[in-house]
């Protein structure tokens, strides 16, 4: 029996090939170039070759050629659907996170108006997190390490000044409110949610464009669907001879193949992306629930 290790060894080798092989898939429209001329070629060497061998009746032929159209027609109006709903989904997303980011400003700036009145170096190493902020204009990408940078200037001394101390406040006590405490706890708490936010907007802002390669996969089924309806139509006549059927259905076929290989992949992506903010929420949730037993336990020890 095959243990876990070699099973996952399996599974990343079948991703690993997935991924190679989305590479070549419609992404831009120099790939749809390439697979239309290598269409080309196939019909071209492949019917050279086989046209003696391989003869497709006329009504075969039109039967075939009409239902690869009419299946591509289908899935073009799917590809414009997911096309639509992805873009609606990252645009909604996008403009909740630019009015969070609204909110979350004006709370940090207050609590740095609180801070700097009792403890002014709590909001002296706010300012850098709160410019990043404060410069930020909707649809331009977010620079993740200045943000990490901009961060990590005040919770590492955050984390520095709450080990050293190590006192408490009373939430139940109005004397301990304006204590350097409770202001550290409360400049945390509107930090962290701006970073957060922050660092969504530059997920969205990645994930925005991957909408641009909707666009080669969308004209990809639109000349399917024109080839197959022209030599349909053309094929019923009967002026095409048989010996050239099985060419002609080789360039749509083989397009319809990796235009359904992109489709696919481009749906699993959408529904792996809108789980992963569920999945970050719940190891979050582990990771944050491993550390307060941990230091719980540390507690006891001492």
């Amino acid at each position: 029996m095959a243990t876990n290790a070699s099973i996952k060894e399996q599974t990343s080798k079948k991703l690993n090939i997935i991924d190679k092989l989305q590479r070549y898939a419609v992404r831009t429209f120099q790939q749809l170039l390439v697979h239309c001329l290598i269409a080309i070629l196939l019909s071209i060497l492949l019917g050279f070759f086989l046209c003696n061998y391989i003869s497709i009746n006329v009504s075969y032929f039109v039967a075939i050629i009409s239902a690869t159209s009419a299946a591509s027609g289908a899935l073009l109006a799917v590809s414009l659907a997911v096309a639509t709903f992805f873009a609606r989904y990252i645009t909604d997303w996008r403009d909740r996170l630019i009015h969070k980011l609204k909110e979350d400003q004006e709370k940090l700036a207050m609590q740095m108006e609180r801070s700097a009145k009792f403890h002014p170096e709590i909001s002296r190493r706010l300012t850098e997190l709160y410019l990043q902020s404060a410069f930020y204009i909707p649809g331009q990408a977010v620079d993740i390490e200045k943000l990490r940078l901009a961060d990590e200037i005040f919770h590492n001394w955050a984390k520095e000044q709450a080990q050293r101390n190590n006192t408490k406040f009373d939430f139940g006590n109005l004397n301990t409110y304006e204590s350097f405490e409770k202001h550290l706890f409360d400049a945390h708490l509107h930090s962290t949610e701006l970073s957060y936010t922050l660092t969504q907007l530059h997920v969205v802002e990645v994930a925005g464009r991957s909408i641009t390669t909707f666009s080669p996969l969308i004209i990809t089924w639109v000349i399917i669907v024109i080839f197959t309806l022209v030599f349909a139509i053309v094929g019923g006549m009967s002026v095409i001879p048989e010996s050239l059927n099985f060419p002609i259905l080789l360039a749509p076929f083989y397009l319809f193949l990796v235009a359904i290989f992109a489709l696919t992949k481009d749906i699993t992506a959408i529904l792996r992306h809108m789980r992963i903010l569920e999945i970050g929420h719940e190891e979050a949730m582990v990771e944050l629930v491993n550390k307060t037993t941990q230091n719980d336990a540390e507690n006891i020890n001492r």
